[in-house]
């Protein structure tokens, strides 16, 4: 499966390379996200924001890798990540405009946050700091310069170090990108 992605991307990247190659950018936005638990949690908005790269192969497929400062966890924790989803990205003209959709991962180290007792959740072993998972997304261009996306990050990680728990973060997002 892996061997015939990696064809399709490079023979897709051979064929009609119009597009600029590549991009810089900002992005922003907003999150909801919550737990993956054996236990009840209630979600949390928080935000997002940092830099972007668009490398184009074709006018339709790009590779987009990002790194984010987010807000994850849940109503009673607040972790904050240092987070690098990668996406392949793949557009469809409208008129002057596209719509895309993306597939890709992230990895994601865990830099600080408390819960509703004051208790570091990185510092006592209590979260571990390594997350990682899954991420889709669609959005539209509305100018060349900006665009606006919706994401949906499942985690594969257990980031709980306590025996017999499963958790991984989830998380919805609302994003406006600018592009240089």
């Amino acid at each position: 499966m892996r061997n015939y992605l990696l064809l399709f991307l490079i023979v897709s990247s051979v064929c009609c390379v119009h597009a600029q190659p590549l991009r810089f950018g900002i992005k922003a936005g907003f999150n909801a996200s919550n737990y993956k638990a054996d236990a009840n949690t209630t979600p949390q908005s928080g935000f997002h924001f940092g830099a972007t790269a668009a490398y184009s192969l074709s006018n339709q497929i790009s590779i987009q890798p990002e790194v984010l400062f987010t807000l994850k966890g849940d109503s009673n924790r607040d972790p904050y990540y240092l987070e690098i989803p990668v996406h392949v990205k793949f557009s469809f003209p409208a008129q002057s405009r596209k719509w895309y959709v993306s597939a890709g991962g992230y990895w994601a180290y865990g830099l600080y946050g408390k819960d509703v007792y004051e208790v570091g959740v990185f510092q006592t072993n209590y979260l571990l700091r390594y997350d990682y998972g899954a991420v889709v997304g669609t959005g539209y261009e509305v100018t060349d310069n900006l665009l606006f996306g919706l994401s949906y990050s499942y985690g594969l990680a257990n980031i709980i170090d306590v025996k017999g728990l499963d958790w991984s973060n989830e998380n919805l997002a609302l994003s406006i990108y600018f592009q240089f």
